[in-house]
C-alpha cells in the first residue's frame, strides 16, 4: 500500500467567454516506501505542478508492482516445481 497526502492551490480566472484554472503550488506527502523510483516522479510531477501526471503516473506503477509481483511469484513457484522433479538412477530425467 502506498499512502500519500496531496496539497495543492489553484487560480481561477476568468475572460469573457471561460473560466479557467491553473495549479499555482502543489506539494505532495508520501511516506518512505522501498520503492525508491517514487521519489523522482513525484518531484517531476510537484515541479511542473501536474496532478494529472502524477495519479496517472500512480496507477501506472501500481499496476507494474502488481505485475512484478506475480511474475516473480510466478518464477519461485515454478522453481518449486522443478526443485521436486527427480533423476533415475541412471541420469536420465524423470518428468515432474
Amino acid at each position: 500500500m502506498i499512502t500519500f497526502q496531496v496539497e495543492f492551490q489553484i487560480l481561477e480566472f476568468q475572460n469573457k467567454e471561460n473560466l479557467s484554472s491553473i495549479i499555482t503550488d502543489l506539494n505532495i506527502i508520501m511516506e518512505s516506501t522501498a520503492y525508491s523510483e517514487l521519489s523522482e516522479f513525484v518531484s517531476r510531477a510537484e515541479e511542473r505542478r501536474d496532478l494529472f501526471m502524477f495519479f496517472r503516473s500512480l496507477h501506472f506503477f501500481v499496476e507494474w508492482c502488481e505485475y512484478r509481483k506475480r511474475t516473480f511469484k510466478h518464477f519461485k513457484d515454478n522453481r518449486m516445481v522443478s526443485q521436486h522433479c527427480q533423476v533415475s538412477p541412471g541420469g536420465q530425467n524423470r518428468p515432474c
